[in-house]
């Protein structure tokens, strides 16, 4: 499949009538989130809060197949927030157990958010099962990307193998 940024726009936009993309950089609530996480926050990482997408600078030089990637896996936590409501989405997605070391709702949303984006991947002719790309996996889990949301990576080896061979 070929990846078409305006396409999958249009698409998310048909079932999110609000969907927006927005720079981080043009957020004062990103900005003041880039305070507390840093720099990288705002340079390197998207954050969808409701159905605004917030998407660093740098964001539209990014390969079409790599935007699309990142709106499909953002667009999985849209669906969240609307199945739970924003709130309990964002007090789950922040607070549950804890906001760092062992946040197990986090991580179960990024999983869910990730296994989309390994089909993603798949769908797009890109590496997905490598050894590089299952390491880069669970550092999004394990180190500071995600403030160290999951620390089990027995856990997350299994979840990569089973959202692997679950892939269309």
């Amino acid at each position: 499949m070929t990846p078409d940024f305006k396409a999958l726009c249009a698409d998310i936009s048909q079932e999110f009538p609000r969907f927006e993309l927005v720079r981080k950089r043009g957020s004062w609530a990103m900005r003041l989130f880039g305070l507390v996480l840093g720099e990288r926050f705002l340079t390197t990482y998207v954050s969808t809060i409701g159905s605004r997408v917030y998407v660093p600078d740098e964001f539209d030089g990014w390969t079409e197949a790599s935007r699309c990637v990142v709106l499909r896996h953002e667009r999985v936590h849209m669906r969240q927030s609307r199945r739970l409501t924003f709130l309990l989405f964002t007090l789950l997605y922040a607070l549950v157990p804890l906001p760092l070391g062992l946040a197990y709702c986090r991580a179960r949303f990024e999983m869910e958010a990730y296994a989309e984006s390994l089909q993603a991947f798949k769908d797009y002719d890109m590496d997905y099962s490598s050894d590089h790309r299952r390491e880069w996996f669970l550092r999004q889990f394990t180190t500071g990307m995600y403030v160290w949301m999951w620390p089990f990576k027995g856990v997350l080896n299994r979840w990569f193998d089973e959202a692997v061979a679950g892939l269309k």
